[in-house]
């Protein structure tokens, strides 16, 4: 059952046209706009809508308060249609302007919603509806459902999104933008659409902008970039209830029990659609013909039959069957009630297939249902376990290669190869007095693991194979190649999967290409030195105790990150080229990877001196990091411990600011609001913005974080 069914009610609709008095122009729709004759009992100021913020950027025009022109359904003089300007008053405009917008307007059945909160076990003013959850507000007389893309999600998160749109799942959901320049050129509706993504359980749409002028602004003061892609969020809508003093007693206490339907509009302007596309003829000025009735309803307006006056169509007004208000708003349940008269009825639809990012597909597409978002290293990884492909990682030494396995099984079974390795320990030791095998140490372990956990997959991670020679690979290639080792002898058990790893030739001058035949029996994944990858492993806390030389030091349990912070502000700001420098023959102290990184860390939380750190990265590195660390910076703990001084902070030089936002930026979420609100004191906005994209990573999850905190501020 839907919203469209069962709750709204198709409206007979007065249409006066007084070019065609003597004709019947009236309508029955489900969603339609106000006409000047409803519009003119209601005080001006009344009539002032503002629009969503997706309005605005599909051309809405604005005034200096913000608020907008919008439609109404009558026909005004000669070739023009009515409209409430941004004072409130009345007016009238050419049909074919596309800066106007819509804010439409319903009926719902008071008997569904009394229903609905009789059968509800939600708060009094909740009622569930089909769809979703039906929200009255006593205080506003408003009630809440629908949903359309309505506000800009900020410049931080609209950054961070366009850098991963591509893997942003596409829902199939699509909804109209505006008209297209082509539909615009040939005078007729072709509507430009914008496709649904969700992310983290909340939907968005991109728009490729184009705002009315360069005083356009949205909701939050910002301005929209004509040419560029923006984002938007899909909400909730809010409707007015402008029949609230007549509703039943059941809904309004005080009501007066006169009326059985709400009377409803949408508090904002949801879309900007011309009222008709071009200056066709008068009869292009009539409801019954206009692109925002087909819009709103579902209808082709270019070839009425029924449901409208047919001696006065207009063929241009365009075909909203499948793109359109109620497939946008109520999730595609589109089985409307049968209307006396009506043509055009929009029958019960699947969602349709969209591919990204505005094209729409054949139905045949995609027969087999696939899935196609693009996956990270580490998702493929995960997949190619759950299938038992063995997997080889490439990468240079310290790259992650080891925690990457690690982080699929965390208690993996280890088999490091090493030169000279003896074949015994892969293959297993002879009896040569029995002549019978015990089995190698790697594959006692992995069965017993595989055999306490049969519901789970277990690793075998076989690392540095590109060390062995291929006369080792080779006794490898029997674990991989048939899953049994040596002579059949050693079966990996069902819930096994073997991923292996070495280090490019490149790097390690004592590294072999792998043979020809092993190569092929894996896939390969290929890994790079990524910072920001590396600070977010070494932003997590570290709980093991740290193994130190135990003659000096007592194990030390203190929770830390694992990387000290001054290394990690550091690296941050040198970037790849000092997280991973490759070996120099004319310099081989001058050696670092992220493997390399963690141990000058550990010796920096013990000796508490970056000098100690001259045998871990070169005295290079170390005298550029001491000189680092005595240029002025303000760390996470200095704010945390109100222990810095707001106007020395002001006196920074921009160098010192920028190390400062670099240290600021490993803040957790729990602290994030204190550190924000420090560096826009002391900083400014500018350099706050520039903080909250070192803080997010290129993460839209911390993009998100970031997007509720702003919300909560303006709130």
């Amino acid at each position: 059952m839907s919203i469209v069914n069962s709750y709204i009610m198709p409206m007979r609709l007065n249409n006066e046209a007084k070019k065609f008095i003597k004709f019947n122009c009236n309508t029955t729709d489900n969603v339609y706009l106000d006409s000047s004759k409803e519009v003119e009992s209601m005080p001006i100021l009344s009539r002032i809508t503002y629009p969503t913020d997706y309005a605005v950027a599909n051309g809405a025009m604005q005034g200096a308060s913000g608020a907008v022109r919008y439609w109404l359904r009558d026909a005004g003089p000669d070739k023009s249609c009515k409209f409430i300007d941004i004072d409130g008053e009345i007016g009238s405009s050419y049909c074919d302007v596309d800066y106007i917008t819509l804010p439409p307007s319903i009926a719902l059945d008071v008997s569904q919603v009394l229903i609905a909160k009789n059968s509800s076990q939600l708060t009094s003013n909740n009622y569930r509806l089909a769809d979703g959850q039906l929200d009255i507000d006593y205080t506003n007389h408003t009630i809440t459902f629908g949903y359309v893309p309505q506000t800009y999600v900020g410049d931080t998160l609209n950054a961070v999104f366009e850098r991963n749109f591509e893997n942003l799942k596409n829902t199939g959901k699509t909804y109209v933008c505006r008209n297209t320049d082509i539909g615009k050129l040939k005078g007729e509706f072709v509507p430009m659409v914008a496709n649904e993504v969700e992310y983290k359980g909340e939907r968005y749409v991109r728009v490729l902008v184009e705002a009315y002028d360069k005083d356009s602004k949205y909701q939050d003061g910002s301005k929209p970039t004509n040419g560029e892609y923006q984002w938007f969020k899909v909400e909730p809508i809010v409707w007015r209830i402008r029949n609230w003093n007549s509703l039943p007693t059941g809904i309004n206490r005080n009501g007066k029990d006169a009326v059985n339907y709400m009377d409803l509009r949408t508090v904002k302007s949801i879309a900007t659609l011309p009222f008709y596309p071009c200056e066709f003829d008068a009869n292009s000025t009539l409801w019954q013909n206009s692109s925002p009735r087909g819009y709103l309803n579902g209808y082709n307006v270019e070839n009425i039959t029924t449901n409208g006056n047919i001696a006065l169509k207009a063929p241009r007004g365009g075909d909203f069957s499948n793109y359109n208000f109620l497939k946008e708003a109520f999730d595609f349940e589109m089985i409307v009630k049968k209307v006396a008269g009506a043509e055009n009825k929009v029958e019960e639809s699947s969602t349709p297939k969209v591919s990204w990012p505005t094209v729409e597909t054949k139905k045949d597409s995609n027969p087999f249902g696939f899935v196609f978002d693009e996956l990270s290293n580490d998702e493929l990884l995960a997949e190619y376990v759950k299938s038992r492909t063995p997997v080889f990682l490439h990468g240079t030494s310290g790259v992650g290669k080891s925690a990457t396995a690690e982080r699929i099984d965390p208690t993996c079974v280890r088999l490091t190869l090493r030169p000279m390795q003896p074949s015994e320990e892969v293959d297993g030791i002879l009896n040569r007095e029995t002549g019978e095998y015990f089995p190698p140490l790697w594959f006692t372990k992995l069965k017993e693991k595989c055999e306490k956990e049969p519901d789970r997959m277990h690793v075998l991670f076989i690392d540095e194979l590109t060390n062995v020679s291929p006369t080792v690979q080779s006794l490898i290639y029997t674990i991989v190649y048939d899953r049994e080792g040596k002579d059949g002898l050693w079966p990996l058990p069902e819930n096994s999967v073997v991923i292996a790893a070495g280090n490019e030739e490149d790097g390690n001058k004592a590294a072999y290409p792998l043979t020809n035949a092993l190569f092929r029996r894996f896939a390969h994944l290929y890994y790079e030195v990524d910072v920001d990858r590396w600070v977010d492993w070494a932003t997590s806390i570290n709980t093991n105790e740290v193994s130190v030389y135990n003659r000096i030091n007592k194990d030390d349990k203190t929770k830390r990150a694992k990387i000290h912070p001054a290394l990690l502000a550091y690296v941050k700001s040198r970037g790849k080229d000092v997280l991973n420098q490759p070996l120099d023959e004319d310099n081989p102290s001058i050696v670092t990877d992220p493997r390399k990184w963690e141990m000058a860390s550990n010796v920096l939380y013990s000796t508490n001196n970056p000098y100690s750190l001259k045998p871990c990265i070169g005295e290079e590195l170390t005298k550029d990091f001491v000189s680092f660390v005595k240029t002025a910076q303000l760390t996470v703990e200095d704010i945390l411990n109100d222990s810095f001084s707001a106007d020395k902070l002001m006196l920074m030089s921009l160098s010192e600011k920028y190390s400062s936002l670099l240290n600021l930026s490993l803040v957790d979420e729990d602290n994030l609001p204190k550190i924000r609100n420090v560096i826009s004191q002391c900083f400014g906005g500018e350099l706050r913005s520039v903080f909250d994209l070192m803080w997010i990573r290129n993460d839209p999850e911390r993009a998100l974080i970031l997007a509720d905190l702003n919300s909560s501020m303006e709130a």
